[in-house]
């Protein structure tokens, strides 16, 4: 099951969303009854949420109901679902697995803004934007709440760099396919390297400039 996962994982990293369902499908099929099971479902809903296959990712990840990240997912999907209080007794359950993913607590911020507890919900995005530079949700997420707060500006500032952020991603898997297609291109790994760094993939950032060293000539950098 290992290369239908890895693959799987790839394509939902880079937004095929279609191609990484098929491909973890198959993984799953391979993986039954194993401990990376619960694994290979939650990235399989994450693609599926994605796509805003909301009760199809739900029937993938309802069986994991011990997996912390899951549990996260399964909140989400429940959410988007308008089965709001199984959504909250979903987190409730996960936070008793540790400490809540990322995207369980982004999901707390958001049920706090719709409850219109802007500050609480404003504490909670500070963190995980301090901790992930490349999550574009908690930056829209946090303009919103801005703006309920009559901060403007600030809010205009986090748009915009959600707005950001999403076209670097875009550019990450538009240069990512090229960078398969041609192999000996040093440049398109540098311009990969660059778009890590501003996302603050700094492991990710130095694979693809020892990629770049590997297969031409480092000058051919853009970023010179």
């Amino acid at each position: 099951f290992r290369p239908w996962h890895m693959r799987g994982v790839i394509y939902n990293e880079f937004g095929e969303h279609q191609k990484a369902i098929l491909t973890l499908e198959e993984a799953l099929r391979l993986v039954a009854g194993q401990p990376s099971e619960c694994v290979i479902r939650s990235v399989l809903a994450q693609s599926r949420i994605a796509r805003n296959e909301f009760a199809e990712a739900l029937k993938v990840v309802e069986p994991c109901t011990g997996h912390s990240q899951a549990g996260a997912l399964i909140a989400d999907c429940l959410w988007q679902l308008g089965r709001r209080d199984e959504a909250q007794q979903a987190l409730e359950r996960t936070q008793k697995l540790g400490e809540l993913p990322i995207s369980a607590r982004r999901l707390q911020a958001r049920i706090q803004f719709e409850e219109r507890e802007f500050a609480a919900a404003q504490n909670i995005l500070e963190v995980l934007i301090g901790e992930d530079r490349a999550d574009h949700e908690s930056e829209y997420l946090m303009s919103m709440v801005l703006r309920q707060l009559k901060d403007e500006e600030a809010s205009q500032i986090h748009f915009k760099r959600s707005e950001e952020i999403q076209e670097l991603k875009t550019n990450l898997t538009r240069l990512s396919q090229v960078a398969m297609q041609e192999p000996q291109n040093a440049k398109v790994r540098y311009d990969l390297a660059a778009i890590c760094d501003n996302l603050g993939m700094t492991k990710l950032a130095k694979v693809w400039r020892t990629a770049a060293a590997a297969s031409g000539n480092p000058s051919s950098s853009s970023l010179e």
